[in-house]
């Protein structure tokens, strides 16, 4: 004859059941939204695998008209930048591209990296600022770091390119670096003005692709 719970008995394994199904629920919702965000990468890539042959043609005329220009106004330094800002700009495209063609990920190529310079090169692509907006910077000399030059220096154009877009009324950016010596690293901190992060995309759509905090990304 089987034993009878009592009534506590029956508590403690009602409760141990029902937070065992809210546990296998979200890993059914995480395991859902995993293959939401799958979807729409394979569709992203094969989107972007018909426009990349096109985009090609066009990122090369645009790399024999820089070149012909930079040969052109030599001694013009502002010209000068500015194409050459200009041609980094077409070669990301192209690299890009590479990527969306090949469908391989991101190889990172890492090696020493001056900070400074690679934040000084990001800011001569928003000249001229944006009127009533300020960039405050605090750059001490630093060590080299170890990382990709390219990745880094895409990581710091989004980040400020995101704040000038939200200080479109002015607004302050500071930029600040320092060396950690307990930890031997870098760390570089950029704070604006702006709109901010609203905390629900924070908690819930910062890390996830396609999911832009305001409308054109």
């Amino acid at each position: 004859m089987s034993k009878r719970l009592t009534y506590r008995e029956l508590a403690v394994k009602a409760k141990a059941l029902r937070k065992e199904l809210q546990e296998k629920q979200k890993d059914l919702e995480q395991a859902r939204d995993k293959n939401i965000e799958n979807e729409k990468l394979r569709l992203f890539y094969k989107v972007a695998s018909f426009i990349t042959h096109d985009l090609k043609n066009s990122t090369s005329i645009l790399t024999l008209v820089v070149r012909n220009c930079l040969e052109k106004i030599k001694g013009d330094e502002f010209l000068e930048r500015s194409f050459e800002a200009i041609s980094n700009e077409v070669e990301k495209m192209r690299q890009l591209m590479d990527i969306f063609s090949n469908l391989h990920p991101i190889e990172f190529k890492f090696q020493k990296c001056n900070i400074i310079d690679l934040i000084a090169n990001v800011l001569i692509r928003f000249e001229p600022l944006p009127p009533d907006v300020q960039i405050v910077q605090t750059l001490p000399d630093l060590p080299l770091v170890y990382g990709d030059s390219k990745a880094l220096e895409t990581v710091f154009l989004n980040v400020i390119k995101n704040s000038l877009e939200a200080m479109p009324r002015g607004g302050r950016l500071a930029i600040t670096a320092e060396y950690i010596e307990a930890k031997n690293s870098v760390k570089i901190t950029l704070a604006d003005t702006g709109c901010g992060i609203s905390e629900a995309y924070l908690n819930n759509g910062l890390f996830k692709p396609f999911q832009p905090p305001r409308i054109g990304g």
